[in-house]
């Protein structure tokens, strides 16, 4: 348990959106390096929560799903090329990621399916500490 203590710690530190928050942790512990995460708005940005994860971890992401018959369809990965500017150098980088989002584009329900997940990563957690 003193690894996924430590997961824990390190991500509260950071400005993660409180629904999504234990999600990324028990990603982070299953190896999955996130990169940026949402938990989704009703007036900006996603309408649905999403994860975006270093293009690496797509096989343990599709392994980990693939466990899950109905998590298989009620959460997608897509390959994203994703472009950022720094601000202060205006410099332009741009990488491959992987978006980990809900099938359902829809706040109330992309939510729920999200919370479906972090459920299963837990239960299987659970297995594995024992």
């Amino acid at each position: 348990m003193k690894k996924l203590d430590l997961h824990r710690k390190k991500l509260m530190k950071l400005k993660l959106d409180k629904g999504i928050r234990e999600l990324v942790v028990l990603l982070n512990y299953f190896t999955i390096e996130t990169e940026m995460s949402c938990w989704g708005h009703k007036d900006k940005g996603f309408g649905y929560p999403w994860i975006d994860s270093i293009i690496s971890s797509k096989f343990k992401i599709d392994n980990l799903l693939s466990n899950s018959e109905s998590l298989n369809y009620e959460i997608e990965t897509k390959e994203l090329n994703i472009e950022e500017i720094d601000i202060k150098t205006k410099e332009i980088f741009i990488y491959n990621a992987i978006r980990i989002s809900p099938r359902y584009k829809r706040l109330l329900k992309g939510r729920k399916q999200f919370n479906r997940f972090k459920s299963y990563l837990k239960k299987k957690l659970k297995y594995e500490l024992l």
